[in-house]
């Protein structure tokens, strides 16, 4: 167990049992958490925590349990500003090694956006890394004919502009697409076409949000892996990206798509790459850090519980079922009902506020 204040104004104090991780907090922040020095995950301190007393309780993921018995230096790190916000010396269970977690192999393990415990890509050589391009080759494909014009994104974005290659540490691989519509009710009726189109050409597809779904594939070695596709539209001058930018854009840096090498093979990407990837990490995007994965690093949307006025959009969308006339309560109109509703209680902060939506990682 360990424990401690942790001086800092995001959070007040944490520590660690063997049921999780408790923290005092108020704030709505992303942090990573790294056993010895190495990313295992990503969590909300409000969002993926439940009160436990005057604490918030982050339980351990199933796919984690059976790792932790042993010993690790825990560490708990801001996802945007990578301050460190708490590290202490932990025993976990009644073992007395260093807790590994890793594969039968040895091979790093890391916790992906389902919770689930994937091989990271430090240790993947590239016969091994062929597989997951061949799927992102096709899923992208599947899009385009679908009708969208998708481009490689976050993390796998950020590897192919500033390395050429996958991000080591990461475990998954993220798509993305900016809508031709620029109300996010019209986006999300397109996203469930776009899953009944994916699932029309043989794909697995299981959703997210209204505008995310993750394609299910089965690479040629077996693996079965998850490809994260996030939907986007520009807005007044800004582009929100589910789940987590929303930050003044320029349509020209959307289209005409341009390309980038990942691994040998070329991808689309948006025109301007640099500036999705600025909106998404912040502007030290260019320097590499070993705690970066493919989770995002800009402003999301985030629940309010405060009662703050939702964007224009979302306010006139709001209450649109107690107003609509008789002739409109079909499938659109139940549709921007319960848009409605969910929207008119979120908030985008100003860009200025960098907190990240991992859905931890």
């Amino acid at each position: 167990m360990g424990r401690g204040d942790t001086g800092t104004d995001m959070l007040r104090s944490a520590r660690v049992t063997d049921g999780g991780i408790f923290v005092r907090t108020e704030q709505d922040r992303a942090v990573d958490i790294l056993f010895d020095g190495r990313r295992i995950g990503s969590f909300w301190l409000q969002r993926d925590t439940r009160a436990a007393g005057e604490e918030r309780k982050y339980p351990w993921p199933d796919a984690l349990r059976r790792f932790l018995d042993g010993v690790t230096t825990l560490s708990l790190v801001d996802h945007v500003s990578e301050e460190e916000l708490f590290s202490a010396e932990v025993h976990l269970g009644t073992g007395e090694e260093r807790i590994r977690i890793e594969d039968a192999q040895g091979n790093p393990l890391g916790l992906d956006k389902s919770l689930r415990l994937m091989r990271l890509f430090e240790s993947r050589s590239a016969e091994h890394v062929k597989p997951l391009l061949d799927s992102m080759e096709a899923v992208l494909a599947a899009l385009e004919k679908a009708g969208v014009e998708p481009f490689i994104a976050y993390g796998t974005l950020l590897g192919a502009v500033r390395d050429g290659a996958l991000i080591g540490h990461d475990s998954d691989a993220d798509l993305g697409y900016v809508s031709a519509h620029d109300h996010p009710v019209d986006v999300m009726l397109e996203s469930f076409h776009l899953q009944r189109a994916l699932v029309e050409q043989g794909f697995a597809v299981t959703r997210y949000s209204g505008i995310a779904f993750k394609v299910l594939v089965e690479e040629s070695d077996g693996t079965r892996r998850g490809l994260d596709v996030f939907g986007g539209f520009l807005r007044d001058g800004m582009l929100y990206l589910m789940g987590e930018v929303g930050h003044p854009f320029e349509a020209e840096w959307v289209r005409p798509r341009s390309r980038a090498t990942l691994e040998g093979r070329t991808f689309p990407t948006p025109a301007v790459p640099e500036h999705l990837l600025e909106a998404m990490y912040g502007p030290t995007w260019r320097v590499p850090d070993r705690r970066t994965s493919s989770r995002r690093r800009s402003r999301p949307c985030v629940a309010s519980t405060a009662g703050s006025a939702a964007p224009a959009w979302a306010r006139s969308t709001s209450g649109a079922s107690s107003m609509a006339p008789a002739r409109r309560r079909g499938r659109r109109a139940r549709a921007r009902s319960c848009a409605g509703s969910a929207l008119a209680s979120r908030r985008c902060a100003p860009p200025s506020t960098s907190v990240v939506a991992t859905a931890a990682t």
